[in-house]
């Protein structure tokens, strides 16, 4: 299974890499100029042998023969190889002791950040409310919460377009249903039905039904917002009166008079 790794990890392990590679670098240099310096020494070595021979307890001359230059060798390898010792201690240490302290800095400057998913994970469709910068916001932080309130304004902008659009739409499909229905109980109310009754119970549910025919296909086309027209000129009084045609039965049956001035 993929565990993912937080970013405040990540961080502390990409410093610790640098860390080590500048500790191992700065090993190898400082390595490099002190055996260059001990090779100097080495070739320039010179054996220092006693003014006067030297005699053991018989009396006899004992020849001294002293290697400086392989003393000083051994000296070099065994220095060279307690640097390294040292330095890979050192490192060690170092490395150690700077990922600590990094996870703690870089958890303390990613708080705002967690912060801020918090804040986010509390928003919801019917909580569309904007983000709270805290003091220790950092100029990214910041830029990334104000980007996001902007992208909230604009959800809840568009929400509530939509519950407008949806009462829009139910009061349009509701209103033909309603006429339709009342013009029914009329006509069901008539007990010698005639001829000009049914025409007239048939036209308007034909009216009725061209009627909720075009509303839907409205609602079809406005799911596709290119091809929804962002500008209609609309007739209020071709309008006002085909509402009160729809309805003058609903008013019939409250005893409710409606009127219309002409031209308006």
């Amino acid at each position: 299974m993929n565990k993912r790794r937080s970013l405040q990890w990540k961080l502390t392990v990409i410093t610790a890499i640098i860390v080590i590679l500048s500790c191992l670098a700065i090993s190898y240099a400082i390595s490099k100029s002190a055996i260059a310096s001990m090779s100097k020494i080495e070739n320039s070595a010179v054996a220092i042998l006693p003014a006067n021979p030297a005699t053991d307890t018989t009396g006899e001359v004992v020849q001294l023969q002293i290697t400086t230059k392989d003393v000083i060798s051994d000296m070099a390898k065994g220095i060279q190889a307690d640097f390294w010792k040292s330095s890979l201690l050192i490192t060690i240490i170092i490395t150690v002791a700077s990922s600590s302290m990094m996870y703690f800095f870089i958890g303390y400057a990613l708080k705002p950040l967690k912060n801020l998913g918090e804040q986010i994970e509390d928003i919801q469709a019917k909580n569309l409310k904007h983000l709270v910068l805290t003091d220790q916001s950092s100029i990214e932080i910041e830029q990334l919460t104000n980007a996001f309130n902007e992208m909230l304004e604009r959800l809840s902008n568009t929400f509530a377009a939509q519950r407008q659009f949806s009462a829009n739409a139910a009061h349009e499909l509701r209103t033909p249903l309603a006429v339709m229905r009342t013009k029914l109980e009329v006509f069901e109310k008539n007990n010698n039905p005639n001829s000009t009754d049914y025409q007239e119970t048939v036209n308007m549910i034909r009216m009725q039904t061209s009627r909720l025919s075009h509303v839907i296909d409205i609602l079809l086309e406005m799911t596709d917002l290119q091809s929804a027209q962002k500008q209609d000129h609309i007739s209020l009084a071709d309008m006002a009166e085909e509402v009160i045609c729809d309805l003058t039965a609903l008013a019939d049956k409250k005893n409710i008079t409606i009127s219309q001035n002409p031209g308006t």
